[in-house]
């Protein structure tokens, strides 16, 4: 839709308020158009305009409940507002939806605006190997959900989920394309801040201090 490609173009000019006008004017041409609602749910997420964020996620999930953006939105919604037991339910709902289908290999190196996609088509780089995935923004969603499990302050859930899901991480790392070293070192800062919680729990809680200890040791981490 031409409306819409217009706020892509504002967007890549950084200029916000242009572009969430065009992707609503592109929504109340044509009420069910699917991309309009997730360009609006990426911009209220980027511009952290959690209350529009909020409506739009649901107003998708009304229209295309299969739609992982939408649940996408809701998980950063209930983080923001610290509900972080919903955060992980929509979360882990987002991660199910971007996750299904074969898996993809993502080239991180051309993003973002038209040009630079005409750019990679230029250098031989496929179309859809210089746009996020599902694939990819679910392998990505797997780590990053740790944050509400941290905020959450369940601990015990926090290293279930991470122990549990460990070898997953490192699975993803051959799918991240040249994100694959980045993705590489987020894993790695979890790990240092989850030795850190797990410090405090030495004196009050040794035998679940010393149980992870083993786990990150089974690791070799």
């Amino acid at each position: 839709m031409a409306v819409a490609a217009l706020g892509k173009v504002a967007f890549a000019q950084d200029d916000r308020s242009t572009a969430i006008s065009y992707y609503k004017k592109s929504i109340e041409i044509n009420p069910k158009f699917e991309k309009g609602y997730e360009n609006l749910i990426r911009r209220y997420k980027d511009y952290e305009d959690y209350e529009n964020l909020k409506i739009t996620s649901e107003q998708l999930i009304k229209l295309y409940p299969e739609d992982p953006v939408s649940y996408d939105g809701l998980y950063h919604y209930f983080k923001y507002k610290k509900d972080y037991k919903k955060a992980i339910e929509a979360g882990k709902k987002a991660i199910e939806l971007y996750l299904k289908g074969e898996p993809k290999y993502y080239n991180y190196e051309f993003i973002t605006t038209d040009l630079i996609h005409r750019i990679a088509k230029d250098l031989g780089q496929k179309p859809e190997e210089t746009e996020l995935t599902n694939d990819y923004e679910g392998r990505n969603f797997q780590l990053y959900i740790l944050n509400a499990y941290i905020g959450q302050g369940n601990d015990k859930e926090t290293f279930d989920y991470f122990f549990n899901n460990y070898q997953k991480f490192k699975d993803n790392i051959k799918y991240m394309g040249d994100m694959g070293y980045e993705y590489k070192e987020w894993i790695n800062e979890y790990i240092v801040l989850l030795k850190e919680i797990n410090n405090k729990h030495r004196n009050k809680d040794k035998k679940f201090y010393e149980e992870n200890l083993k786990k990150f040791k089974f690791l070799e981490l």
